[in-house]
């Protein structure tokens, strides 16, 4: 809450805030060749909810107190994508931990699924992202 307190005073007259985010949704793996793609499982990002939900939270309230008003929303998908199955729990390990979970058994299905054909396999996780605009509107804060 006080750093869109703080985002806010930051913005100048008429500015805009975009949100841009990843949406706590149980992403999907998948295994993908050059001829299909195979879903191995969905990750686990419950770890992510509470901050998901938090967030939404404090800009619900920052736009109750006329500060920002939300002019618009879109969601799309975001693909991350990794030569190999390894790659990506390295690079999930480093860059994800505390949001985001590799249930054991989705990993040993990717492991069979890349190793079944004979084609070059990658590893994706498909994310769904929200972005949002908001206009700051030239209200003095309040509590």
């Amino acid at each position: 809450m006080h750093a869109l307190e703080r985002i806010w005073r930051a913005l100048a007259p008429k500015g805009v805030l975009v949100d841009v985010r990843p949406i706590a949704a149980r992403w999907p793996l998948e295994v993908v060749t050059p001829v299909r793609v195979q879903r191995a499982g969905r990750v686990d990002d419950s770890p992510s909810l509470a901050d998901d939900r938090a967030a939404d939270r404090a800009l619900r309230v920052i736009e109750r107190r006329g500060l920002l008003r939300r002019s618009q929303r879109a969601v799309f998908s975001l693909a991350y994508v990794w030569d190999s199955l390894e790659e990506m729990q390295a690079y999930v390990a480093e860059r994800w931990e505390g949001c985001a979970v590799l249930p054991h058994a989705v990993i040993e299905r990717a492991a069979r699924l890349s190793q079944a054909g004979a084609e070059p396999a990658r590893v994706r996780i498909v994310l769904r992202m929200v972005i949002s605009a908001y206009e700051k509107l030239q209200g003095m804060p309040r509590a």
